[in-house]
């Protein structure tokens, strides 16, 4: 089984400039799809929420206090 398909994500806080590109992806193959992992940040705390089998970012936190 390999990666599938992935969602990329690009974040930028407003404050401070700091920027993450976290991404999702699913592990399957062409016959059956697999389950979604991700997205992970390393820099921002995230809040996601479950669309479609896939997370989604709600929402991200920068550790400077900044959106």
């Amino acid at each position: 089984m390999g990666i599938i398909d992935s969602t990329h994500y690009r974040l930028t806080c407003q404050s401070c400039g700091t920027v993450d590109t976290p991404s999702a992806r699913q592990k399957g193959s062409a016959y059956s799809g697999g389950s979604w992992s991700g997205p992970d940040s390393k820099v921002f705390a995230l809040r996601t929420e479950e669309s479609y089998g896939e997370d989604v970012i709600k929402s991200a936190s920068c550790p400077c206090g900044g959106g």
